[in-house]
């Protein structure tokens, strides 16, 4: 996919990479917060809620409302002309491909299509998490430290899907 265009690229990094970091760090922490006050400090696995389920829970809804939203907000931005689409090159790198996949598997942003999405996300970050809280050195952890860990990694995992996402929708022909 090539946009020459610096207003585009503009769009993408703020509209689709910073603020959504920003969005979800706060609104990760806040909810967070808000469900596990009353607690002082989670059990890794085994007791709801624990990290484990937080983050599997993260793994899954993180991808599925920032596909749901982004699509959404992308096509209005088009129709607006606010943003134009992406032109389409040959180039079949690897990053191509991942965007050609995504905008296949995500559509024009319906359910079904931004579900489908979040499952894949959801099954290629599972084993991973599985492997950091197996890893981690104790049974349970302080409820600050885990909101502080919580709200990094929702940040970074909306840093690669929603420009992903963006990207995708960007580049869909209607």
């Amino acid at each position: 996919m090539v946009d020459s265009s610096q207003a585009t690229r503009r769009y993408l990094i703020i509209g689709y990479g910073v603020i959504p970091i920003a969005i979800n760090l706060a609104i990760t922490f806040v909810l967070g917060w808000l469900m596990l006050r009353d607690r002082s400090m989670l059990h890794l696995i085994g007791q709801t809620p624990c990290v484990l389920t937080e983050l599997l829970g993260t793994n899954f809804f993180l991808p599925l409302i920032t596909a749901w939203i982004t699509t959404r907000v992308v096509s209005k931005h088009i129709d607006q002309g606010r943003v134009h689409r992406l032109i389409e090159e040959k180039d079949e790198g690897w990053l191509d491909r991942l965007i050609g996949q995504t905008r296949r598997m995500i559509g024009y942003g319906s359910m079904t299509g931004c579900f489908r999405f979040s499952l894949v996300v959801f099954a290629m970050t599972l084993v991973p998490t599985f492997f950091a809280v197996a890893a981690w050195p104790a049974e349970t952890v302080t409820l600050f430290p885990f909101l502080l860990a919580k709200s990094l990694y929702a940040a970074l995992l909306g840093a690669l899907v929603t420009p992903l996402v963006a990207i995708a929708s960007l580049s869909a022909v209607k």
